[in-house]
């Protein structure tokens, strides 16, 4: 569900900072894509298992630009049947 519109509004609002960190956050909550700064590229790397950057983000709070957006359904994660269902209503 994520859409180039979104995408560019991150890199837009990513490259205007000097924040080395960008998130996508909706009433309040951080959601997916992250851009990261090549600061970040070494610890991406190291990264293990699913459990994705969010200890990066974590430690380095004031490195992170959050962008409100105004579409929840980005965050949608598809992880079971009801799951897809669910995308499914939504497309129609």
């Amino acid at each position: 569900m994520v859409d180039a519109g979104l995408i560019n509004l991150l890199l837009e609002n990513f490259w205007a900072s000097k924040k080395n960190i960008c998130v996508p956050v909706y009433q309040g909550d951080r959601g997916n894509p992250v851009v990261f700064s090549d600061t970040f590229y070494e610890a991406l790397f190291q990264t293990e298992n699913d459990i994705g950057a969010r200890h990066i983000i974590q430690k380095n709070p004031d490195q992170v630009l959050r962008v409100e957006i105004d579409n929840p359904k980005c965050f949608f994660d598809i992880d079971t049947e009801e799951d897809l269902r669910t995308l499914q209503a939504w497309l129609g």
